[in-house]
């Protein structure tokens, strides 16, 4: 969980908690700078942080990508070639 301003509002004890849990945005950012900037990265790969991983099972099931996109383009219309 990354640092954030979003619970300055929150009783003070519950920000204390999460500030204890959380890490700061900037090493938040990291992953992501760094991925965006790296060269040589197979594309469509899934990283946990800086490591290659693999994602869930589902995220493997054609079938359910298939019915998400359904239910999707059927909620907000079709996709344009750009995917808008």
């Amino acid at each position: 969980m990354v640092r954030t301003d979003l619970g300055r509002r929150w009783p003070r004890i519950q920000v204390a908690a999460m500030h204890a849990l959380s890490i700061s945005a900037r090493r938040g950012a990291e992953p992501v700078a760094s991925l965006a900037t790296a060269e040589h990265l197979e594309r469509g790969a899934y990283y946990n942080r800086f490591t290659p991983a693999r994602s869930s099972p589902a995220s493997y099931d054609r079938s359910l990508a298939d019915r998400l996109w359904y239910v999707t383009e059927t909620l907000r219309g079709p996709f344009d070639r750009y995917g808008r």
